[in-house]
């Protein structure tokens, strides 16, 4: 995969996610203006999913930078035909 295949996909993930977990709005009825749903109360369980949904982002995170080096380090390697992996002359 190219590195920039890779920075497009965290790019729409960060877009995704950010769609669902923004302030949900509402347009008023009598008013033009644009107000909070300040009545509703949180779900209990949105805390728990909030910390899987961190955890998961810091994994991908973690993948993402360790799949960056492996592209890195091979394309390092493969800048240097005339050597030998790993020998020293």
């Amino acid at each position: 995969m190219d590195a920039r295949c890779i920075h497009v996909a965290a790019l729409a993930i960060t877009v995704y996610l950010v769609q669902i977990f923004r302030p949900r709005a509402r347009r008023s009825g009598d008013d033009s203006a644009w107000v909070d749903d300040e009545g509703v109360e949180p779900v209990q369980s949105g805390d728990a999913r909030m910390e899987q949904l961190q955890q998961s982002v810091d994994a991908i995170a973690v993948e993402v930078e360790r799949i960056g080096e492996a592209q890195r380090w091979s394309a390092k390697m493969a800048a240097k035909p005339g050597e030998e992996s790993g020998e020293r002359r």
